[in-house]
């Protein structure tokens, strides 16, 4: 990725989290209000969220996108993979691959329902 792109993703990135939203269980959630126009060092480019540079699924959900089933959705696109297999009981993620994945998500796109989930109904929220 080039290193303007970088700088815009996190920007982007920065600029949400700064909103503090409350969760929605929509994609509203997500939506962020343009680009953070403060000075961005190199360390906020590589990490805008201070995640550790292997991060779980649990802190995945935690800390970046809410919701269990947004994870499981966003792994059966392949848009989020978990690292070979590490010697854990836990499955883990590379960093800048979850905030690749994130900012797929704020830049508007959105992973297809898995095949397992009914239908969304009217007024349900899109991701629970």
């Amino acid at each position: 990725m080039q290193d303007s792109s970088r700088e815009e993703r996190a920007r982007r990135i920065i600029q949400w989290s700064r909103q503090n939203r409350t969760w929605t269980g929509n994609y509203d959630f997500f939506e962020p209000s343009g680009l953070f126009d403060g000075p961005v060092t190199q360390m906020m480019v590589a990490d805008p969220m201070g995640l550790p540079p292997l991060i779980t699924r649990e802190e995945i959900i935690k800390h970046v996108l809410r919701s269990p089933k947004l994870v499981q959705r966003m792994q059966h696109a392949g848009w989020l993979n978990p690292l070979p297999e590490l010697g854990t009981k836990e499955s883990y993620f590379a960093r800048d691959e979850a905030y690749r994945a994130f900012d797929r998500l704020l830049k508007g796109e959105r992973p297809p329902r898995l095949p397992s989930e009914p239908p969304l109904k009217s007024g349900d929220p899109e991701i629970e």
